[in-house]
């Protein structure tokens, strides 16, 4: 789950004016991770917003996605630059310790590339 809005970090208010929400980012139930299909039937029995997919690509693919930047897809502000990409694999993957390993890659990394 992910808070956004006003109060809640740097430019809620461009997420959502006036008021907080949240937005379904993964499930866990016991020591389950819970597949997309699943998570999106969730969020559609309980009305709740669910992180949307930008879609499926190597991680030099995702690199070069963000580093040439894009818009939020959440955000009321359509003008609003997203904060950048989670990625994960389909099945998920996990560390020896059976951690899960997810990868963030940051549009403020590449704002020295762009300006």
């Amino acid at each position: 789950m992910m808070n956004i809005g006003m109060k809640i970090q740097k430019g809620g208010g461009r997420y959502i004016k006036d008021e907080v929400s949240f937005i379904l980012f993964d499930v866990k139930i016991d020591k389950w991770w819970l597949r997309r299909p699943d998570i999106e039937e969730i969020t559609g029995d309980l009305a709740i917003k669910v992180v949307p997919v930008i879609g499926y690509m190597t991680f030099e693919e995702a690199i070069e996605y963000v580093s040439n930047g894009y818009k939020s897809l959440i955000a009321e502000d359509t003008t609003y630059d997203a904060e950048g990409l989670v990625l994960k694999t389909d099945l998920g993957l996990l560390d020896r310790s059976g951690q899960r390993i997810i990868a963030k890659i940051k549009a403020r990394d590449f704002w020295w590339v762009r300006n």
